[in-house]
């Protein structure tokens, strides 16, 4: 990743230009894509890029509010997703967030959530591994959790990447990450 974005640094690219460099730029870019698509398992049209996690994360959150009733979250998510979740009470969402326990949220009030709202419109934004802790959450069993009472489930899965395998499991409706932490572009 290193070699190829520095191969990047020699000349600006915009891939929406329709000059050579510009061409050049959009095959990089779904080069790109495709590869990392296939680390992850996914369509390349499931990927899209932003500037940065939090534009990222943000983008995500903002797209899946549309209509829902409850948000789900925790106190001690990136500064970029519980400031978005106070700005979204500002504007008269119904923002719920789970207790934490040895560090991590609690599945276990997680499920008693979302066995209450069930009948409503869910939401749910969690990190996968809190960056200021290292806990892990089970990503599998939060997954679960959300498939079976059928809330979105968006990720931030940012601090995984280098450090541990991610496999983007059904029930997971969208993932955020990060290039930064695996010597991408910044």
């Amino acid at each position: 990743v290193l070699k190829s974005t520095q191969s990047l640094q020699e000349i600006p690219l915009n891939h929406s230009s329709v000059h050579f460099y510009g061409r050049k730029a959009k095959n990089l870019l779904e080069e790109s894509r495709s590869l990392i698509a296939d680390c992850l398992s996914l369509n390349p049209q499931e990927l899209f890029f932003c500037s940065g996690a939090t534009e990222a994360i943000n983008t995500l959150i903002k797209g899946f509010i549309r209509k829902k009733t409850r948000i789900i979250s925790s106190r001690i998510e990136h500064s970029c997703v519980y400031e978005t979740m106070q700005f979204l009470e500002e504007k008269q969402f119904s923002v719920e967030y789970l207790p934490i326990v040895e560090g991590m949220v609690s599945l276990s009030a997680l499920e008693n959530a979302l066995k209450i709202h069930q009948q409503e419109q869910v939401l749910v934004v969690l990190s996968s591994v809190n960056s200021e802790t290292g806990a892990f959450l089970d990503l599998e069993k939060l997954a679960h959790l959300c498939q079976i009472y059928k809330a979105d489930l968006v990720i931030s899965a940012v601090a995984n990447l280098g450090k541990v395998t991610l496999t983007l499991l059904e029930g997971i409706t969208a993932a955020c990450l990060s290039p930064n932490k695996f010597h991408g572009p910044k």
